[in-house]
């Protein structure tokens, strides 16, 4: 849980037939393991990425440290600082 890797990919060429355009894919360095969410459009990654650290947290007790990314994900700037205001 101390480092995720992620990355989002797309726009895919031919949409799934629900719709998704993209996907993003969140991998913990320490354990391997890795999870691809599908989504509509990129703003998406951040409440899957929520998701992601709140299960690993769930799973393993550890929090994450570090978020590596392929790209600039401004969604995910943007939740991640509405998470560290947001009152507990």
């Amino acid at each position: 849980g101390d480092l995720i890797h992620s990355g989002v990919c797309g726009p895919l060429n031919v949409p799934t037939p629900k719709g998704h355009r993209y996907f993003v894919i969140f991998k913990d360095d320490s354990s391997n393991y890795t999870v691809a969410k599908l989504t509509k459009a990129k703003n998406e990654a951040g409440s899957h990425f929520i998701e992601f650290a709140e299960m690993l947290n769930t799973q393993t007790g550890r929090s994450v440290k570090m978020l590596r990314t392929d790209q600039v994900m401004t969604s995910l700037v943007v939740t991640l600082k509405n998470m560290q205001n947001a009152p507990d």
